[in-house]
């Protein structure tokens, strides 16, 4: 009865066999997925010019949609939403060059500004420029 008491007895010992697994595993991982953290990109990042030089020739005859407090306007003269498609139309069928730029404040709805870029493209406007604040000196 004695002998049956000592077989049943918990061990004291570590069983590695699971602890062999995992770091076998985690052996395998880091040897495939090293060489492909060793890739490399030849990035070329421009350089910060200290003075913007303006462009030499400059079209007179710019289009420029801003969107500003929920408002549109249409080279500083503000226009209901329904007639943009219009007044861009008659516009872009009078110049060669089919480019309007688009300048939208920062708090301006994403849903508003959407639709005014999807209406300048079917006003058939070949190029839209994004206005952009002047980066902080």
């Amino acid at each position: 009865m004695n002998v049956d008491k000592l077989k049943s007895s918990v061990r004291s010992e570590i069983n590695v066999t699971p602890l062999v697994d995992v770091v076998l595993v985690l052996l395998i991982i880091f040897m495939v997925v090293t060489p492909l953290l060793e890739k490399e990109l030849n990035v070329r990042v421009p350089e910060l010019e200290t003075e913007p030089t303006p462009p030499e020739d400059l079209p007179q005859d710019n289009v420029v949609v801003q969107l500003q407090n929920g408002r549109l306007y249409v080279n500083q003269q503000e226009l209901p939403k329904e007639a943009l498609l219009d007044r861009v139309t008659q516009m872009n069928a009078a110049r060669k060059d089919k480019i309007v730029f688009f300048d939208a404040e920062d708090v301006a709805l994403y849903g508003d500004a959407v639709w005014v870029l999807d209406t300048l493209k079917r006003a058939g406007t070949e190029t839209i420029g994004m206005m952009l604040p002047e980066p902080p000196r």
